[in-house]
This record gives C-alpha cells, sequence and structure tokens, in this order.
C-alpha cells in the first residue's frame, strides 16, 4: 500500500492548485493572485518538511521559472497569472527539477498553440504572428530595450496557458525520467 507522507501531500496541492488555475483560466482568463499567493506560502512552509526540497531549493526553483518566462510576458506572449503560476510550480519543485519544468512546459505550450490555431482555423496566421512577436521581442531585448506588450486583441486571440502549465507539470512529474 503506497504511504501518504509529506512529499505527496505537497504534490497533490500542487495538483489541485493546478486544476484551480487550469479551471479559472479557462472559465474566466485569469488565474486568481489569492489562489497563487496561498500556493506560494504553502510551497515555501513544505519545502522545509522532510518531503520538500528545502528553502533554499524552493526560492532559487521560483526565481529561475519567473524569469525564464517573465520573458514571454515582456513580449507579450503570456499573461502575467501564467507567470506567477510558473514561479508558483518553481517554488514547489525546487532548482534541481526547474530548468526540465521550463523546457516541458514550453513544449506543452507549443503543442497546445498548434491545436488551438488548427482549431480556430487560423494556423498560418498564427505561426506568422508567433514569429513576429518572438522575433520583434528578441530583436528588442537584443538591443537593450524592453520589449512592448502587445496589444491583447492579436490575430489568434488569447489562449489559456494554464493549460500547458498544467499538462508540461504533470508530463515532467510523471514522464520517463532520461
Amino acid at each position: 500500500m503506497p504511504t501518504f507522507n509529506t512529499q505527496t501531500q505537497g504534490l497533490w496541492v500542487l495538483g489541485l492548485v493546478l486544476l484551480i488555475a487550469m479551471w479559472k483560466d479557462m472559465t474566466q482568463r485569469k488565474i486568481p493572485n489569492a489562489l497563487l499567493v496561498v500556493a506560494s506560502a504553502f510551497a515555501l512552509l513544505w519545502s522545509t518538511t522532510a518531503g520538500g526540497v528545502g528553502l533554499a531549493s524552493a526560492l532559487v526553483g521560483g526565481v529561475v521559472a519567473l524569469l525564464v518566462f517573465v520573458v514571454f510576458y515582456a513580449i507579450g506572449a503570456m499573461g502575467a497569472g501564467d507567470v506567477k503560476l510558473m514561479a508558483t510550480v518553481g517554488l514547489f519543485l525546487g532548482r534541481a527539477d526547474v530548468m526540465g519544468l521550463c523546457i516541458t512546459v514550453l513544449i506543452a505550450g507549443g503543442v497546445q498553440s498548434l491545436i488551438w490555431a488548427l482549431w480556430k482555423a487560423r494556423l498560418q496566421e498564427v505561426l506568422r504572428s508567433t514569429w513576429q512577436t518572438l522575433c520583434n521581442g528578441m530583436f528588442s531585448l537584443a538591443w537593450g530595450d524592453v520589449p512592448l506588450r502587445l496589444d491583447k486583441s492579436t490575430v489568434h486571440g488569447s489562449m489559456p496557458y494554464a493549460l500547458a502549465i498544467g499538462a508540461g507539470t504533470f508530463a515532467y512529474l510523471h514522464g520517463p525520467t532520461w
């Protein structure tokens, strides 16, 4: 019979937080700050338990996830709630898992974007808009400028990225270990 230790408890809480965030993002197109504050506080407290990743590791995981995804916020490719959700997940998983998590979530986001574009029957427009957004943002960053956020009314509309965060996190935690 599997044990329900402190590590398992923390991951169950993370799963619940992700489910709530996905539901809110799909239905209201917002991820509640209150959910993220409570989840972040829990992650930090949990990190100090025997099943947690350690406080320093949790902080590094949260900051790295924030820094990786704030670039996408800066160029207008995702919302602030998505960035805060990734930072929260980083707090839960810590520094050892954060880069693998970020890569897996970005892959899940790419797959979700393609599915979203096909569903909206605008694949060509979405690909062109995405390429243009990334190029403009990266060139601005390379020149030392802070890129301007794009208007929310893009060609393809916004997409509930919490789905990609949840799917990517689940895939990372339950996928193959290389």
